[in-house]
């Protein structure tokens, strides 16, 4: 079965959209995954971790799924903007090459707050979980929305 695409909805509007809806997504599977896997370490650790051993990555991967909702919508918001803004005057090279920027620019304050009350290996452990997250997350976001743009201007 061939996939057809209307061009008339691969618009700069709906792409923004997208990149809200896929930045939203992209922060909570990166949030929930990152959280899960490392609880689900640390607790494996102890032999005798019983039921913690199952139930404790889910309520840090839920935590954690949270956070990266919160993060991915606000960043999600930022690149639809920036989307809007920039698409029509330079074009969807540039602003995929700078959608990590963008994320990163709404992320690593949000992640200060986080890592503020900690000493400076905590600060150093968070800030850094949080580039390796936000620039996963862009780097999907961003190829996802190029492919889209330059189907958009072949068709």
């Amino acid at each position: 079965m061939v996939l057809v695409r209307e061009p008339a909805l691969n618009t700069t509007r709906r792409r923004a959209a997208q990149v809200f809806g896929e930045s939203a997504a992209c922060g909570y599977s990166l949030g929930f995954g990152s959280a899960f896997l490392i609880t689900f370490v640390l607790v494996a650790v102890d032999a005798h971790g019983g039921v913690a051993a199952i139930i404790y990555p889910f309520l840090a991967g839920a935590f954690g799924g949270t956070l990266g909702l919160t993060v991915g919508l606000l960043a999600g918001a930022a690149g639809a903007l920036y989307v809007r803004a920039v698409e029509p005057g330079l074009g969807a090279r540039v602003v995929a090459w700078f959608l990590p920027a963008v994320g990163l620019l709404v992320t690593l304050p949000i992640a200060w707050l986080f890592a503020r009350p900690g000493n400076a290996g905590w600060r150093v452990l968070v800030l850094s979980i949080a580039v390796v997250l936000t620039l996963i997350g862009s780097a999907i976001v961003a190829s996802r929305y190029l492919r889209r743009a330059e189907w958009a201007s072949v068709h």
